[in-house]
């Protein structure tokens, strides 16, 4: 049994790996090509959120349907008006960065320090040690735009904090949601990963944070 489950844990890790090996590229393609490839991405993300949402609350459901509309709207509307910045290809790595950053700091700490966990009836493998790595991640790779001059304001590292903590809030609301309706992943679709809401959780709270903070705080931005 314990052979099984080391195998199905690395065959995992590996799907995980050559899944990302093949869609960040592709998604700096995408943010890089901005315009109306970005929007038509953006909508056909949102349309699999949609289906994966409807599939996991029901389509009876209209109360966790309308919650779902904004769950979804938000950060597609947050994407679209961030791109459509001047500095919208910068502000766009930036977010994703931010957020990529702290997956992988929060996992690293997780495992290399471990202790006390977070919320184990929602997400068993959280610990308050992998959260800390998340931001410290994101905090330093926020750094090196400042340092490089990507980005025009040192405000942008604490923006990292924020955006870092309302990752890993999106992380624990996703599985908050598949907990209340018995579900391991949202969907199937990418593998290792599960779900696209499963992949872009994190997105979700970020986006329409990052945009509302350019909106009502002057960061230079354009």
């Amino acid at each position: 049994m314990t052979n099984k489950l080391e195998v199905f844990g690395k065959t995992h890790l590996s799907q995980r790996a050559i899944t990302s090996a093949i869609l960040i590229p592709l998604a700096i393609l995408i943010f890089s090509l901005g315009g109306i490839v970005f929007t038509i991405t953006c909508m056909v993300i949102a349309v699999f959120m949609a289906y994966e949402w409807s599939n996991m609350v029901g389509p009876e459901n209209r109360k966790w349907q309308l919650i779902g509309l904004l769950y979804i709207v938000a950060p597609l509307i947050s994407l679209i008006h961030l791109r459509a910045l001047d500095d919208g290809l910068i502000l766009i790595l930036y977010l994703f960065t931010c957020v990529w950053a702290t997956d992988i700091g929060a996992y690293m700490f997780g495992i290399l320090i471990g202790g006390p966990k977070i919320a184990p009836s929602i997400s068993p493998a959280k610990v308050w040690s992998g959260a800390l790595g998340g931001i410290i991640m994101a905090v330093f790779v926020s750094a090196f735009f400042v340092a490089f001059n990507l980005l025009p304001s040192k405000s942008f590292i604490y923006a990292a904090i924020v955006l870092s903590v309302l990752a890993q809030i999106g992380d624990f609301t996703e599985s908050y949601f598949k907990r209340i309706f018995n579900i391991k992943d949202s969907g199937s679709i990418i593998p290792g990963h599960g779900g696209v809401l499963d992949r872009f959780d994190s997105i979700i709270t970020t986006a329409p944070a990052l945009s509302l903070l350019i909106y009502f705080i002057d960061f230079g931005i354009k």
